[in-house]
């Protein structure tokens, strides 16, 4: 690994030494000018690239040899585990690909017209607000360089993430339970109904879910091992998952908690003593750190000035509310898994899960509760939206709970009904199997567009007359006139909607997502809902998203 190391580091040396003008033009292109003013990017990116050089360099002193990744894995899996992972795969691949250019939805847009004209490197470099996951952006505007600019193109990074976090949990799961076990988890995510909904979602949330899931795979290998190799593959793939989104960062609060815990409090202290401790400190933490402050360095000096709690979105004061957030969350596990009865059992399971793992091997609990915990805390403090897509990545630690607190109840079966061999083992995975069929139920329900504009487009101009004005509402015109090119007129005002019921002409007016019109511009809201008929109301399966058609001058 030390040759490795060294090479690197020397890499990140020289990459401080090339000129400010000349990385502004490799990036950016001939001519263009330096990010946030006078080359602050720039200069920011040189510095850190240069600590971070001499930082690896200096820890290539202290590698320590690699030891056997197998003794990670909680048993060996036979032959057929293989071909079953195999399988589940191919299935999951189906399911994703099957129907990917259907019903693109606001945020997709919001990212494809603020960044997909921009050339791939330049996209890096930027962050005109929070709606770019900057390394789904990258690999989206190479996807439509290659396939063409279509709706599948720019959500196929997010398919091949998708599967990624697949094989992700499955290895995951080996860590810290049996292989039936992590199959059945891997099973779970493959007919989940949210992990196929964000699989064929054009932003970084399945990007996030597999960094989340392979970092922490490597967390658990470097502290088991103690090996410098790990450290460092953890370090590079977290900082990987910390370029997509920065929510990540919640993880590694929980990371850093077990990493504690289990090397000063746990068996590790007697092994190794404070070494292990600090050797993770500098050769992981550290590393992580920095490499991640190289990859924003050209955009800090624009989240600083706001831009990273900035989204394409205003006056969300209800989405801030945390009742909110879990009535939506509620309602979404309701969809995913059919029914309140098996949410209110899911629940139970969920605390079996946590309670067993507690006994035996708290990674799973650490990774999902210390993240969730922290980032609730943190966006309702700063008043910040609680979407609860947010908290994704997070999903494939939920899955390994509640896989292991199911089998627990499988497991007290076996034993009250005095099975053995191979009846006592498909007895305790029976409970996680029907926890996949409950889920599997909901799958159709993913299909549906994830907002239906294209269909309330086509309602519209079925309908209009000589003489009729369509209108938007504020942010309704980023789909039809930004997206769609229909250059319907704007409003955002009472008196914006008053001056064209004046000329006296049939007044179509077309919103989207009520709730952020409601507290944007309640008034205008109001006047529609009292002097407007409303004609259609078009659904998708993006919860909250639906599409409004009113007319004036109707009964």
């Amino acid at each position: 690994m030390k040759p490795v190391t060294v090479l690197v580091g020397v890499i990140f040396v020289c990459l401080a030494l090339i000129p400010g003008q000349v990385l502004v033009a490799f990036l950016r292109g001939a001519g263009a000018a330096a990010p946030a003013g006078p080359e602050t990017g720039i200069m920011l990116l040189r510095g850190s690239a240069a600590v971070l050089g001499v930082y690896l360099l200096g820890l290539s002193r202290f590698a320590t040899a690699e030891n056997d990744r197998r003794a990670a894995y909680v048993d060996d899996a036979p032959a057929l585990a293989g071909w079953l992972f195999a399988g589940i795969l191919g299935v999951a691949a189906v399911l994703r690909f099957h129907a990917l250019g259907l019903g693109i939805w606001f945020d997709e847009m919001l990212m494809h017209t603020g960044y997909m004209h921009r050339g791939p490197l330049e996209i890096l470099t930027t962050l005109d607000d929070s709606n770019n996951h900057i390394l789904y952006t990258f690999l989206a505007r190479l996807s439509i360089g290659v396939f063409g600019d279509t709706v599948a193109a720019i959500r196929l990074p997010a398919v091949l993430f998708g599967l990624a976090s697949i094989a992700a949990i499955y290895g995951f799961s080996r860590r810290v339970m049996s292989w039936p076990e992590a199959l059945v988890a891997a099973a779970l995510m493959t007919v989940s109904y949210h992990h196929l909904w964000f699989s064929q979602n054009a932003r970084g949330y399945t990007a996030l879910l597999f960094f989340s899931l392979l970092s922490s795979s490597y967390l658990i290998d470097a502290i088991r091992t103690g090996s410098t190799k790990r450290w460092l593959a953890y370090a590079v793939v977290g900082a990987l998952g910390a370029f997509t989104h920065l929510t990540i960062a919640f993880l590694f609060v929980g990371h850093l908690a077990y990493f504690a815990w289990r090397t000063l409090f746990g068996r590790e202290r007697s092994e190794a003593g404070l070494s292990r401790f600090w050797a993770g400190i500098f050769q992981g933490f550290g590393t992580l750190t920095l490499l991640t402050l190289v990859l924003y360095a050209t955009v800090l000096p624009d989240m600083l000035g706001g831009t990273l709690l900035t989204s394409g979105l205003q006056g969300k004061s209800e989405w801030t509310n945390p009742i909110w957030a879990l009535r939506e969350l509620l309602g979404s596990l309701q969809i995913g898994f059919s029914g309140a009865g098996v949410i209110a059992a899911g629940g139970l399971v969920v605390l079996v899960g946590m309670a067993r793992f507690m006994r035996t091997e708290g990674a799973p609990v650490a990774f999902f509760v210390i993240p969730v915990g922290l980032a609730v805390l943190l966006m309702t403090s700063i008043g910040y939206t609680l979407f609860p897509r947010f908290f994704f990545f997070a999903m494939g630690f939920a899955i390994v709970i509640v896989i292991h607190g199911a089998t627990a109840f499988g497991a007290l079966a076996a034993r009250i009904l005095r099975l053995d061999g191979r009846l006592a083992g498909w007895a305790t995975v029976a409970p996680a199997l029907l926890v996949v069929a409950a889920s599997a139920f909901s799958l159709p329900k993913a299909y549906f567009p994830k907002q239906s504009f294209e269909q309330s487009i086509a309602y519209v101009e079925g309908q209009l007359q000589p003489g009729d004005v369509v209108a938007v509402i504020g942010i309704s015109d980023l789909p039809y006139n930004r997206y769609y090119g229909k250059g319907w007129t704007r409003i955002d005002t009472v008196a914006d909607l008053d001056a064209l019921v004046a000329t006296g002409k049939r007044v179509w007016v077309l919103y989207t997502l009520p709730v952020q019109v409601r507290a944007s511009a309640p008034e205008l809201l109001a006047r529609l809902e009292n002097g407007f008929t409303r004609k259609e109301t078009f659904w998708g399966s993006l919860g909250g998203g639906e599409i409004v058609v009113s007319l004036s001058g109707e009964s």
